[in-house]
């Protein structure tokens, strides 16, 4: 996003989540917004310049972040049945 690199960082022994951000151009690292990292877990990808996780945490849903309102939104859920998988 924005051809910034994100890092999500954390342990299974304290289950501490946080993640950081590398700016190529300037050569340096911050942490992330603390409503993006709450929300991010499980595999992320970014197309178009946003931002999709499959949250695994409750069922599998498929969360958008919001950059201006800084949240995630459900964008649909993920349905398994025994000869696939859909994206609803």
């Amino acid at each position: 996003m924005d051809g910034k690199i994100y890092i999500r960082c954390g342990t299974v022994v304290t289950s501490h989540v946080y993640a950081i951000v590398y700016e190529p151009s300037s050569g340096t690292w911050q942490h992330v917004d603390a409503n993006m990292v709450a929300g991010c877990r499980g595999p992320a990808v970014a197309v178009d310049g946003t931002l999709y996780v499959l949250d695994q945490s409750s069922g599998t849903k498929l969360m958008m972040w919001q950059k201006e309102s800084r949240e995630w939104i459900p964008v649909g859920s993920v349905k398994q049945s025994r000869a696939n998988i859909q994206l609803c």
